[in-house]
Order: structure tokens, then sequence, then C-alpha cells
């Protein structure tokens, strides 16, 4: 009998494993740092240049930013950042070597300002790349003013050559478009959403159904919400399209957001002996299985997208009109209250999302109609310059770690002191970006961890000096450590501490000469300009406006009542819009700090009292958006007559409890207790069920009854939820988050 012979399939499962190795980001971008690297180290030194290490070190900062766009405009003004920040050090050196404080202010006031305007959102790494030349100028030459013109032009031809490799790798080579991402991670999240609609949905009419799949379906919701956030942070940053239209990016991500939460609200049931399932169940599978198809037509993004999808509205309009008959037949008499409840709630969601889906389809229309060009539109108006309060601390407290550096190298004269200044600004500027650090609250435990850890790296590099001057052996050390710091970069969303240290030490060791005997007093140079740029940068960070996670915890909390009250006022198209994203983007960017409140400080329990109440807020926010549209549904006088006074007292206690959960948060004490809010709505609820009664009988024409009753449903979902928030933050320890050490 012949074998049969697996050499093809063997072949063809080694081929798929390589492929899917290549496809994998991290792979990419390690491959593609490592390549940058060995050509800037081989260009660098065929021209010549004094320092190969500044062409790589400006490679690897740089390959940081892992998105395309506008290529040619970003390099030309990273350049003529570089250019103005050497210009600005060779200036400041020049003219004021003799008067160290009138140098070190200027350095401070470069280094303070590149900061800022690095968290702003318009070309922030060509300030970045001056501050950066101005310090290495200034640091390199304070000792040596008559060598500043000579290292300045040498850092501008190193530091531009780094520019050109690391941007033409960059768009070359496997090329990372933000937009790109953002319609796939944006239309995994609206699967995700789509599933939970589509199973919640069936509940109110098969009875039997429940799908345990729909938490593992949530949890991957709110990942993909984050990873939305983080593409919308550094998108608008990295990429000049993407910021084209990053309104309307921001109103999808917001209107997704309010779409899960509607979603969620679903999963009401009838009786099996309900007349609702013999007079309306044909009408209602249909809107069912319309916006199926809707979530279905979403998730695969085409450019050839219509604006509206007509299907939607005229199921929706068919079941209203299918209402209204059996209305007027008097079929609807028989029907008890709390069904007619359920009903209501159901279907004013379902109208929510369906809504909601118009408005993502319109967005994604948007969005393909062009690449480069807004669209005319509300949602489509460009994203105005802005610096948050934080980039102006962080700024400042860049330019005093700087100021600091440079004053205690040109007193002390410490080893490594051409690192340090330029070091330490830049641990500092970059300390909010590190992918789940725990901020500023174990800054000097990670100045003794790193210090420890370096003694053997710099044994280990003394070991290895030798073989640095074989070029085969250098660029195989180079490639080596350039792939694992794009892979890091890659798997972790970005450098964190001990990422960037590395890179440090990585930096120093490529820049020593190994064509001479290295003495081992250079390597103490390399261990010493790292540990003490980060002694430096952590004594500053920890005593000037510190980043705590408590702290951040309780300015998200404070922030998200904030908008939730403000739902409650009278708000414009834009203010409204604004808002909405808001209570969207926040609970990600809340949920990763309180993943690290997992530490012996924090009282036991906190974590997920914190998730629980983030739960309830996030839910909140939907009820209270939902329970606006009361403002715009058309209700008979005598209706509107009877629940003026009782809305208006219920809005008034509601304003009242936010800023209290607001208060507690920004003085990080515990609430005062309010009245139940639940107990004040049992005036509308009397009055509802009258209402309910007498539309369900015939007696009172009300064609937007269903509207109606399913936005006071919200009302009433929103008034519990205040309670159960107040019930929740009462369980908080807020007394003990005072303070930088308190927890």
């Amino acid at each position: 009998m012949r074998v049969p012979d697996t050499a093809p399939a063997r072949h063809g499962l080694k081929t798929a494993r390589v492929a899917e190795f290549f496809e994998d980001a991290a792979v990419r971008q390690g491959l593609k740092m490592a390549l940058g690297g060995i050509l800037g180290f081989a260009a660098a030194l065929w021209l010549r240049l004094p320092n190969p290490t500044w062409c790589i070190f400006t490679v690897i900062v740089l390959m940081m930013a892992q998105y395309v766009g506008a290529i040619a405009e970003k390099a030309v003004l990273r350049a003529v950042g570089t250019v103005a920040g050497a210009t600005i050090g060779i200036l400041l050196v020049g003219n004021f070597a003799s008067d160290p404080a009138v140098m070190v202010a200027g350095s401070f006031l470069v280094a303070a300002f590149g900061t800022m305007m690095f968290g702003g959102n318009r070309y922030p790494y060509a300030f970045f790349l001056g501050a950066l030349t101005a310090l290495v100028v200034v640091g390199n030459t304070m000792e040596n003013p008559a060598d500043a013109w000579h290292v300045g032009v040498s850092r501008i031809l190193e530091i531009c050559l780094g520019i050109l490799i690391s941007t033409t790798v960059t768009g070359v080579i496997w090329p990372r478009y933000a937009r790109v991402e953002f319609g796939r991670d944006y239309c995994a999240a609206l699967r995700e959403a789509g599933r939970v609609a589509v199973a919640r949905s069936r509940r109110l009419l098969e009875c039997d159904v429940n799908d345990p799949s729909l938490v593992s379906t949530e949890l991957r919701f709110s990942a993909r919400m984050n990873t939305l956030r983080l593409l919308l942070r550094y998108g608008q940053r990295e990429s000049e399209y993407f910021r084209a239209k990053l309104p309307i990016r921001r109103s999808m991500t917001g209107e997704l957001g309010a779409l899960f939460e509607a979603a969620q609200s679903l999963g009401q049931r009838l009786p099996r002996q309900s007349r609702y399932r013999d007079l309306i169940s044909a009408e209602l599978n249909e809107i069912h299985t319309r916006i199926e198809r809707e979530f279905d037509a979403l998730e695969t993004p085409r450019e050839d997208l219509d604006r509206i999808n007509a299907p939607i509205a005229a199921a929706i309009a068919r079941c209203d009109a299918r209402l209204v008959d059996l209305r007027e037949q008097g079929l609807t008499r028989g029907i008890p209250v709390q069904e007619a409840m359920d009903f209501s709630a159901h279907y004013t969601a379902l109208i929510d999302i369906a809504a909601r889906l118009k408005i993502i389809r319109e967005c994604l229309h948007e969005i393909h109609s062009t690449l480069e060009v807004p669209a005319p539109g509300p949602r489509s108006r460009s994203e105005p310059f802005r610096i948050t309060g934080f980039w102006v601390r962080n700024g400042i407290k860049s330019g005093l770690t700087a100021a600091l550096a440079l004053t205690y190298v040109n007193w002390i004269h410490p080893p490594g002191g051409l690192t340090v200044p330029f070091a330490a600004w830049l641990l500092t500027a970059t300390s909010r970006l590190y992918p789940g650090g725990q901020g500023d609250r174990r800054a000097f435990g990670y100045v003794i961890t790193i210090a420890l850890a370096g003694i053997p790296c710099a044994l280990l590099l003394f070991v290895l000096t030798p073989y640095l001057a074989n070029y085969l052996w250098m660029n195989v050390l180079l490639a080596a450590g350039l792939f694992a710091l794009g892979f890091t970069i890659a798997r972790q969303g970005g450098f964190t501490l001990y990422g960037q240290c590395g890179m440090l030490f990585f930096i120093g060791a490529v820049g020593l000469n190994a064509q001479k005997p290295v003495p081992f007093q250079q390597i103490v140079d390399v261990y010493f300009g790292v540990v003490i740029a980060l002694a430096l940068s952590a004594t500053i960070q920890r005593l000037l406006w510190p980043l705590l996670p408590q702290r951040e915890i309780c300015s998200l909390f404070a922030e998200l009542f904030t908008c939730c009250r403000r739902l409650l006022e009278p708000l414009d198209d834009e203010e409204l819009i604004r808002n909405q994203e808001r209570i969207a983007l926040i609970p990600p960017e809340m949920a990763a700090w309180i993943r690290v409140t997992t530490t012996p400080e924090y009282p036991a329990g906190e974590r997920q009292k914190l998730l629980d109440l983030l739960q309830s807020a996030e839910r909140l926010g939907y009820c209270i958006l939902s329970a606006r549209k009361l403002d715009r549904i058309h209700t008979p006088p005598e209706v509107g007559a009877r629940m003026r006074e009782h809305l208006a007292a219920l809005d008034a206690r509601c304003r009242e409890a936010l800023t209290d959960f607001e208060a507690a948060f920004e003085r990080e004490t515990s609430a005062n207790q309010p009245a139940s809010l639940l107990a004040a709505f049992q005036p509308i609820e009397r009055e509802l069920s009258d209402i309910r009664q007498r539309y369900l009988s015939g007696a009172m024409p009300f064609p937007a009854a269903i509207a109606y009753l399913g936005a006071m449903n919200f009302l009433e979902d929103a008034a519990r939820t205040i309670d159960c928030c107040a019930g929740q933050l009462r369980g908080l320890s807020l007394e003990k988050y005072r303070g930088d050490y308190a927890l």
C-alpha cells in the first residue's frame, strides 16, 4: 500500500506559520526598528558623522510613533524643530556660558515649552525634537562653549539623518495607518455591541434565550473601547489624515458607547401568555432582524456604504402604525400595566439603537467619502488646537527637571554628566505615556530597582565590550537590541519606564568606541548617567503635582458625574456631543487606573467597589441621555400640566445628588447621604399609572405614548441608579485617598 506523501502539507503548515509570524504587528515593529537602526548606524559611519549614537537614538524615539500620515510634511517640520532647537542651544551657550543662571533659565523655558507643545495636537514631535536638541547642545558644551557651533551642527546632521531614515522606514516597510486601524477596531467593537444587542433583544419574545457568552463579549467590548481611546489619542498626534476627521471619529466612538448601553438596557421578558406576542410579534421580529442585518452591514467597512438605511426606518414605521391600530381597535385594554412598561422600555431602546446606528452609518459614510478633507457637517468641524492642564503642569515639571539636572551637572560634575540633562528631561516629559503604569506613586522605588538591575548590566557590558570592536558583532547586538525595543513598544502599547531606562543603557553601550580600549570609567558613566537622571526625574515628579492613581480616579469620577449633571441642563448639539463623547471615553481610561489599585496599600475590596461604581455611573449617563428625549416628545396638555411640577422637583433632586457626588470626589470625602430619589419618583409613578391605564383603554389620544412611557422608564432607572451610586460611594474609603502616601 502506498503511503501518502505528507511533505507538501508540512511545507504548507510551515509557510502558514512563517506568514502568521510576520503578520504580528509587534514583530513587524521590531524588524522595522532594527532595520532603521542599522541603516542609521551605517549611514552615519559612511558620512563620517562624529557620533552615530544620536542618529540611532532619533530613530528609536521617532519610531515610537508607529502611524504614517503626511510623511514629507512631518519630516520637514521635525527637521525644522531640530534646527531651531540646536540654534537656541548654541545661542544660550555662546551668549550666557559665563552666566549659568541665565543659561539654565533659558533651558527651563525651552524644555517647558517643548514639553507643553508635545502634549498638544499639532506637530508634537517637531517641538519634542526641538527641546531635545537644545538640551543636548547645552549639556554637551556648557563646560566648553567654544565647541557649541561644532556640536550643534553635528547634532543637526545626526538627528536629521535619523529623521530621514525613521520616516522612510516607517512609511515604506509595513506602514501602519491610524485611520485603517481605527476602522478595523471600530468595526470589531461594533460587532461585539451587535452581539449583545441581538442576544438581549430576543429575550422579550423568547423567554428561554440566555447566552452565557455575553459576559465575555462585554469584556471584549470594554477592551476594544480602550483601544479606540488610545487610537484617538495617538492617531491625532501622528497622522494628519486621521486628525482631519477627528471630530467624526470622536462622535462615532461616543455613539458606540451609548449604543452599547442601550443594548444592555434590553432584556425585558414578556410572559408566555402576553397578548403582545399575538398582536405585535411579527413587527417586533422584523425590527430585530433589520437591526441585526444593519450590524452585519456596518461591521465590514466599505467605501460604497450608503448614507441611509431605509429598511430599518420602514420597519419601525410599520410597527408604530400597528401599535396605533391596536389601540384604536381597543385590543390593548386588557394588557397589564407592567407588561406595557416592559414593552415600552424595550421598544424605546430598539428605537434608540436604530437611531444611533443611523448616526454611525452617516459618520462612516462621511469618513469614506474622502480621506484627507473633512466633509461638511456638524460633526466635521476641524479639531482646534488645545493643550490640557496636565501637559501645562508636565511642561513645568520637565523644565524644572532639565534646569535641576543642568545645575547639578555644572556644580557637582558627576559621572555621566553629558547624559543626565536630556535623559532626566526625557523621563519626565514622557512619564504619562507609560502603558499600564502607576503614575508617580512608586517613583523612588523604581530608582532603587533600576539602579540595582543596572549593576549586572554594567558588568555584562564590560565583558562584551571587546566583541563590539568587530563590525559584524556590533551590528548583531544593535539589531537584537532594537528588535527587542520595537517588539516591546508595540506589544505593550508604548514605552514603559523600564523600557526607557533600558533604551538609555543600550544607547550608551552602542556609543562606546570599542575600536579603542574602553576604560571602565566610560561604562560607569553610562550607568550613572541613567541612574542620576532617573533620580532627578523622580524627585521632581514625586514632589510637584504627582500623578497618583487615586487622584486620577477621583478626578475622572468627578468629571464623569459632571457630564451626567450637564445632561440635565439645556445643551446645544455641539455641547451634547462633547458630553456624550466624554461619557463614552472616560470609563476605559478610569478602568486602566483602577486596574493598578491592587497593591497592599489599598483597602480590601476597594478595586471591586470602584469597578461597581464605574459600571453604575456608565449606566446613569445613558439613562439620563435617554430621559432627555422627554423634552422633545409632544404630550397632551393635561399630561404636561400634571407632570411639570413633579419632573422639575425630581430634576432638582438629581442635580443636587450629582453635585454632591462631584464634591465628594473633588474633596476626597464621603458624600452626604441624599434622600432616596426613587422615593421622589413615586408621585410621578402614580400619575404615570393613570396615564398608562387611560392610554391603553383608548380614553386618551396620545400618539407618542410609547416613546413617552419609555423615556419615563429611563428616568425612573436614572433615579434608581443614583440611589445605587450613593450607596456604592459610601462604601469607598475616600478619606484614605488624601495625601501622597495614604495609599
